[in-house]
């Protein structure tokens, strides 16, 4: 992990994305770029140009709101500089759609993980759940401050037993080395999608086998829905990251669906969220 993104509003929950961002950093000897996204007022911006027209009624607020957010970012990034002396900090001003923006820098610049605070994202939102599923890199979505990381030792990995990304979980053994942490693999059984006891035990451990990984702890739960199950399972454990796989269906498709959606985890999670296209 070389280079993680910090997209913000100057909210407090993007303070709080920004804190775990250089905790982070500082694991992996990574840089911390913080970005802001100007959302043009009126069509003036050529975003294909990166620039304004030259057209002075119609640009002169949207030039005000650059300046602003640029004295707002020099602000935050000096401020971070006293948190942790000793780290890089780039921070930048993106123009035009937030999320074409944002999926731009990530994709262009080899951003290896993105850290939101949970402001940024909605559950219901079209733009937010397209940004996770069109983003080549890991996002985290948080809503909550991280001040000691060395305390999260433990991931909860909710298991797709019949789909083995390799993407997915390569991203899930980086976050474990790093964190030197625990992996718990966890199925929940359904009504809808109910496995024997010892059936289920023997898909976990297949599972585990298959992706080669290692500390970990297979939780087979029983619940109504997999969302109840998976919240509930978390509540027992104090400092964790969620590690869940976004499938690549569009948004729509994903409303229509009786599987369970990440808007639903990120909503109702109340640990850090890492989530990964699989």
């Amino acid at each position: 992990m070389q280079r993680i993104l910090v997209p913000t509003e100057f909210t407090y929950l993007s303070k709080c994305a920004l804190n775990l961002g250089m905790q982070l950093a500082k694991l992996a000897n990574a840089e911390v770029r913080i970005a802001s996204v100007v959302e043009p007022l009126h069509n003036d911006f050529m975003e294909e140009r990166d620039e304004y027209s030259h057209d002075p009624t119609s640009s002169i607020r949207n030039i005000e709101i650059t300046e602003e957010a640029r004295a707002r970012m020099h602000e935050r990034a000096e401020e971070v500089s006293k948190w942790f002396p000793d780290q890089i900090i780039a921070p930048k001003i993106l123009f035009g759609n937030k999320v074409k923006s944002l999926v731009k820098e990530v994709n262009e610049q080899a951003i290896d993980l993105v850290i939101m605070g949970g402001d940024l994202y909605e559950p219901k939102d079209l733009q937010s759940n397209e940004f996770l599923r069109q983003s080549n890199s890991p996002v985290v979505i948080l809503k909550c401050m991280i001040n000691q990381l060395e305390k999260f030792k433990d991931i909860i990995f909710l298991a797709d037993v019949d789909n083995d990304s390799e993407k997915l979980i390569s991203h899930a053994k980086e976050l474990q080395s790093l964190l030197k942490a625990k992996i718990h693999v966890v199925r929940v059984n359904t009504p809808k999608n109910f496995l024997a006891p010892k059936r289920c035990k023997e898909t976990l451990e297949n599972f585990v086998s298959r992706c080669r990984l290692e500390n970990t702890e297979l939780v087979s739960l029983e619940a109504k829905t997999e969302i109840e199950g998976l919240m509930s399972y978390c509540e027992t454990i104090k400092n964790a990251f969620v590690c869940l796989g976004i499938h690549e269906r569009s948004f729509l498709q994903s409303l229509i669906t009786s599987s369970i959606s990440e808007g639903e985890v990120i909503a109702n999670s109340i640990h850090p969220v890492w989530t990964f296209k699989d």
